[in-house]
């Protein structure tokens, strides 16, 4: 009984990691790389313009598809290019009327990316707090940090003791605008190196949010009652020279909304088609636009907005994965499924099991009708049909495990 138990683990075993390794080196023969286009947009042009592969090398192209140089395609996108266009002393003076003062060009540049995987992404719950009126410019790492439960507590790095007195008073700043402890999730920038600080963003036991940060060693809280109803899962906090806003809230709706300084407006987003667990969010501003780019593993939308949000043009484009060329399409019919330890749209390692592929009911027929043969030529046909049926299931991750702990 025990050799019979040792042996069905062993084939289980062996099944499950043919399931991981027979298909990553299947991919790592016949793989594909597939350039994903960067998509600009052009303030003079007005039109997008798309920078592709091409043979060994990239090009830009408008979107009737001329190519262009890379001097023609810096001097249409002034905006993005300014640095190597002040170089070259080409740098306009107005982009369709409207002046251009470099230092305005420097302040409304920025950008915001959103990945899947930071959705569980693993966080050490603890948070640098930093003074958002130094005495200085530049911002200095605080000697503590703080973590917050049923209240919230500084700890000194250096001696790991707790502050009390900084403990208290934000704790009590955060009661005195309702907070209901514990938090469920806080969301802010812990790089020294931002041009400012705006403190974070926290959600409470009710899921309501709050503003919290440092102002002349006091502490500032604000409930924000006007994000409370949109069912907040993700906030990309965002520290742009122009101070425009405080960043990207993300709902477990899949709609994407801009937090603007003033009074904490909520600015949506008008998208599509969009899901917060399967696509990337990348926001690109400058002077006179906000490009918004939502990329899947098959497709990007491109949205343009005028500097009050509104909606001024738009661009989709789609391209073929590995799963439409022939290669993927054989893989379906070899392998039943597939294992894989990581997900593209996942910060954690896992055992991640794909869809059963019934197109390799064709091989796994055939491999049993082998089976099958072999063990009618040994006279075992009736003894190995819990064998038959895993070669049916399993197909070639069964045939081989079957292969390597025969009875014999």
């Amino acid at each position: 009984m025990l050799l019979k138990l040792s042996r069905f683990l062993l084939i289980i075993s062996t099944i499950l990691v043919l399931a991981v390794f027979l298909p990553y080196y299947y991919w790592i023969a016949f793989d594909k790389h597939i350039f994903i286009p960067n998509i600009s947009y052009s303030n003079l042009e007005q039109e997008f313009f798309i920078l592709r592969q091409n043979g060994i090398g990239y090009k830009w192209f408008d979107e009737s598809g001329r190519e262009l140089t890379n001097g023609q395609a810096d001097s249409l996108m002034p905006l993005n290019n300014f640095a190597i266009l002040i170089a070259k002393n080409k740098m306009p003076a107005h982009i369709r009327g409207i002046p251009i003062n470099l230092e305005d060009v420097r302040n409304y540049r920025y950008i915001i990316r959103y990945r899947p995987d930071m959705l569980d992404d693993p966080v050490i719950p603890l948070y640098c707090l930093f003074e958002s009126n130094p005495a200085r410019i530049d911002l200095e790492l605080p000697e503590d940090m703080f973590r917050i439960n049923d209240r919230i507590e500084f700890i000194n790095t250096r001696t790991n003791k707790i502050n009390p007195d900084k403990s208290e008073l934000f704790t009590c700043a955060l009661i005195n605008e309702h907070f209901n402890f514990p938090a469920k999730k806080v969301f802010g920038n812990s790089n020294s190196r931002k041009p400012y600080d705006e403190g974070y963003f926290i959600i409470d036991n009710n899921k309501q949010v709050f503003h919290l940060k440092m102002i002349n060693g006091e502490a500032f809280c604000k409930h924000i009652s006007a994000m409370d109803s949109i069912d907040i899962q993700y906030i990309v906090t965002s520290e742009p020279l122009n101070r425009e806003f405080y960043g990207v809230a993300i709902t477990n709706t899949n709609s994407i909304y801009f937090v603007l300084r003033d009074n904490y407006t909520l600015k949506k987003i008008s998208i599509r088609h969009f899901n917060k667990e399967k696509n990337q969010i990348i926001i690109r501003g400058n002077l006179l636009n906000h490009l918004i780019t939502i990329q899947s593993t098959n497709n990007l939308q491109c949205i343009v907005l005028d500097r009050k949000y509104n909606r001024i043009d738009e661009y989709q484009e789609s391209w073929q994965t590995n799963d439409d060329f022939w290669t993927g399409k054989l893989e379906k019919y070899l392998f039943p499924f597939i294992i894989r330890l990581e997900d593209p749209d996942s910060s954690l390692i896992n055992l991640y099991f794909s869809n059963y592929h019934w197109q390799s009911l064709y091989l796994n027929l055939l491999l049993t009708g082998l089976f099958f043969i072999c063990s009618f030529l040994r006279k075992r046909s009736f003894k190995d049909w819990p064998g038959i049926i895993t070669i049916l299931i399993c197909g070639i991750y069964g045939f081989i495990a079957l292969k390597i702990f025969s009875r014999e």
